[in-house]
């Protein structure tokens, strides 16, 4: 008889959890995050603009070998023999890499003059400017120019 009540027992109270367990609303999942808002673009400040007089392919192309040209990219090798100078030209970003060094003059913007010692393997990494050029030494000047064409950022 005590077995019988204690099995009568724990069935009533088996039903009765799962009952109230039934009843239960299922959780809802939390909310997901909320993304971030998109950065503001930036815009050019002034348009991708290129003077073709004062393109440096223009101002010396007899002295220059160009290997590619695409995606807005110029790469070129330039080569000054003793005495070869460059007029007046623009770049805009552009990177400069020394193949065979020597010695010569710039005078950026034209007016400011500077001598120059061009070591093999020195580079320079550059925003845009214009300049002249002059291979001052007794030794050939050759080096390795990328010219990017991108719209100046805000």
């Amino acid at each position: 008889m005590k077995l019988t009540k204690l099995l009568c027992m724990t069935l009533v109270l088996f039903f009765a959890i799962t009952s109230v367990s039934c009843e239960q609303k299922p959780k809802e999942a939390p909310a997901p995050p909320e993304a971030p808002a998109a950065p503001e673009a930036t815009e050019a400040s002034e348009p991708y603009a290129v003077d073709e007089a004062m393109n440096p392919l223009n101002v010396y192309r007899d002295k220059t070998k160009v290997f590619a040209d695409s995606l807005n990219v110029q790469m070129y090798e330039l080569i000054l023999e003793p005495g070869d100078s460059l007029g007046l030209h623009s770049h805009l970003d552009h990177t400069i890499y020394v193949l065979e060094g020597g010695t010569g003059t710039i005078w950026v913007g034209g007016e400011e003059k500077r001598e120059v010692s061009f070591v093999a393997g020195q580079g320079w990494l550059s925003g845009p400017l214009t300049d002249a050029a002059k291979n001052t030494g007794d030794t050939r000047i050759r080096v390795l120019i990328t010219e990017v064409f991108r719209p100046r950022m805000q």
